[in-house]
């Protein structure tokens, strides 16, 4: 049987506050790899879209954007079965408003051609990106 010391117990009280620090740490990023990975997707659809037919720009980026905040909606939807947080919630309501400014922005200057418009979407992702 092995004995455990005084140095040995305090090592494996840091070794296992190390993993719940961890373990919180990946919680907390609350599936943000897989929105990365999902915008991403849309936005290389979107983007081919408009380039091999401009004509039809918008209707690639509708729906890429309706698959993406769907998409969005169903990580959203899983992580908060695993973990609720006060800050996953904030950072939501955030996401939320910027798209909600975006469609209003949008739907006021409707004059906008395609490049305007999708220049603008992408700096107003991007700046969120960098807020965060």
């Amino acid at each position: 049987m092995m004995e455990m010391t005084r140095e040995t117990a305090e090592q494996s009280l840091r070794d296992i506050e190390e993993a719940r620090r961890k373990t919180r740490f990946d919680a907390d990023w609350g599936g943000g790899d897989l929105m990365m990975i999902l915008w991403g997707a849309v936005w290389t659809f979107a983007f081919l879209g408009s380039h091999y037919d401009p004509e039809k720009a918008g209707i690639f980026w509708m729906i890429g954007d309706a698959l993406g905040v769907i998409g969005t909606w169903a990580i959203i939807y899983q992580v908060n079965q695993r973990v609720q947080s006060q800050e996953g919630q904030r950072i939501g309501i955030f996401w939320f408003l910027l798209f909600v400014f975006i469609f209003l922005v949008l739907a006021v200057m409707h004059a906008w051609d395609p490049i305007q418009m999708r220049a603008f979407i992408c700096r107003q992702v991007r700046l969120a990106i960098v807020v965060m």
